[in-house]
C-alpha cells in the first residue's frame, strides 16, 4: 500500500526530531488512530533515541521497518497489540484489510514539495538518483522567484555586457572565460 505521512521539520532540527505522523489509517500496535507513531527515534533522550546524526531518509527507513516488524513491547494501541500477540492470523488479516481500504494511491508524486515557509524541496528518489537512503540530502530553494515573459527579458538585458555597437565591453580580456549566457535570437 501507499502510506502517507505528515513530516513537520521544526526550527531546531536536527537537534530535535521532526514531528511525524501517519495521514493514512494504519492497523498497527505502534500507531494510534490519530497517526501518532511510537518509535524511539522520534523522541528526545533520555526516553528516546533521537540523534542529530539521523537524517530524514534514515528515519523514514526506521518507520518502514516498524510497519513490517511491530514492537509489542512498546505499544501505543493495547487492543491491537493484544490481537498481534495472541492471534497473529487475525492481526495480519485485519492489517491487510486496512491496507487495502486506506492505503490506496499511486506512486506518482509531485516533483517537489512546498512547505509553509515558502521553501521547495525537490523530490528525492534514491532509486532514480542511484544513492542509498543513508546518503540522502535535500537542498532548499526559495520559491518567490519572478516568473513571466517580462522577467525573462529583464534578466537577459541585465546580463548583456555589450555596448550599443554590439561589441564586447573593454574590461573582458581574451584570457578571461566568457561567463555570459548565450543569447537566444
Amino acid at each position: 500500500g501507499i502510506f502517507k505521512l505528515d513530516v513537520n521539520i521544526g526550527e531546531r532540527y536536527p537537534f530535535e526530531p521532526p514531528s511525524v505522523r501517519f495521514i493514512t489509517k494504519v492497523y498497527h500496535p505502534n500507531i494510534d488512530n490519530e497517526g501518532r507513531i511510537c518509535l524511539d527515534s522520534l523522541k528526545m533522550p533520555p526516553k528516546g533515541a533521537w540523534q542529530p546524526a539521523l537524517n530524514i531518509a534514515q528515519l523514514l527507513s526506521q518507520i518502514r521497518l516498524l510497519l513490517a516488524q511491530p514492537n509489542p513491547e512498546d505499544p501505543l494501541m493495547p487492543d491491537v497489540t493484544e490481537v498481534y500477540r495472541n492471534n497473529r492470523e487475525m492481526f495480519n488479516r485485519t492489517a491487510s484489510n486496512w491496507t487495502s481500504k486506506y492505503a490506496k494511491g499511486d506512486l506518482i508524486c509531485p516533483n517537489k514539495f512546498v512547505d509553509n515557509n515558502n521553501a521547495t524541496i525537490p523530490k528525492y528518489n534514491p532509486c532514480i538518483n542511484g544513492e542509498s537512503l543513508n546518503k540522502c540530502s535535500v537542498s532548499l530553494m526559495r520559491t518567490n522567484l519572478k516568473t513571466g515573459s517580462d522577467s525573462d527579458e529583464d534578466e537577459s538585458e541585465s546580463h548583456d555586457e555589450s555596448d550599443s555597437s554590439g561589441n564586447e565591453s573593454e574590461d573582458q580580456t581574451d584570457d578571461q572565460p566568457d561567463l555570459k549566457r548565450p543569447r537566444m535570437s
